[in-house]
């Protein structure tokens, strides 16, 4: 079994205890009462998400460039087949552009809404704030899998058995969603574990990416909607269609 260097050590810390603490820190009733406050504030919150993460995955690449580790050890030996790659981009944007279709019909519209309680903060209100939170779902997806389902996975076996390890890695994924709440806390854990149970079985991340991406983009789209109708609602007008 590969000992893991002090570099990896450190970043598995950084990892591990790192995202979940940010988490907390910044999400929250903290973060749900600053939005509520200065709703413009959204925006920037989900470019700080997006550039925090994709840091953190450079940080794992860069890490295993100076150590000499293949990105096959991590489920990323897809990124050296275009095909696989150009797949997963083209699922991405046929989920983007399917989201548009998304309906909610008005007798379920009271369900829909208690469902996105918890998150109602992180609803992109405009255009603008839709497409950077597509944005976000696409980097969640892609950074979120290598962080956690990659990285933190391999680390973690190196020192604990399979299912322990799928374990723990998922209860640390469930807790850097802190900010929206225990049940869907409890919703990523058990997507955590189908998602490691994906990696396992084809070997790549590009499924569980796949899945994370569309199920953001979906969750996210659903969300969009139930807000354009309720709007409409409120001003006797028919939803935004866009």
């Amino acid at each position: 079994m590969m000992e893991s260097t002090i570099s990896y050590i450190l970043l598995t810390a950084l990892l591990g205890l790192g995202l979940p603490l940010y988490s907390l820190l910044s999400g929250g009733k903290r973060l749900r009462r600053l939005l509520e406050q200065y709703p413009a504030y959204r925006k920037l919150v989900f470019r700080q998400s997006i550039i925090f993460q994709w840091v953190m995955v450079a940080l794992i690449l860069l890490a295993m460039s100076f150590e000499g580790d293949p990105l096959t050890a991590i489920g990323l030996g897809f990124l050296s087949k275009p095909v696989w790659v150009a797949g997963l981009l083209a699922l991405t944007a046929l989920g983007i552009w399917g989201a548009q279709f998304i309906s909610i019909s008005t007798s379920k519209l009271p369900k829909v809404a208690a469902w996105y309680r918890d998150v109602l903060h992180l609803i992109p209100a405009n255009r603008q704030e839709y497409a950077w939170a597509m944005a976000l779902s696409f980097t969640a997806g892609v950074c979120e899998e290598i962080i956690f389902r990659g990285f933190l996975f391999w680390q973690l076996q190196q020192y604990i058995s399979l299912i322990p390890a799928i374990v723990v890695v998922n209860l640390l994924f469930a807790g850097s969603h802190y900010g929206t709440r225990k049940r869907n806390m409890l919703l990523a854990f058990l997507f955590g574990v189908v998602a490691s149970g994906l990696f396992i079985w084809t070997g790549e991340l590009w499924a569980a990416m796949a899945a994370h991406i569309l199920i953001d983009v979906y969750s996210l789209s659903r969300g969009k909607k139930m807000l354009d109708m309720q709007r409409a609602q409120a001003a006797e007008l028919p939803p935004d269609e866009g």
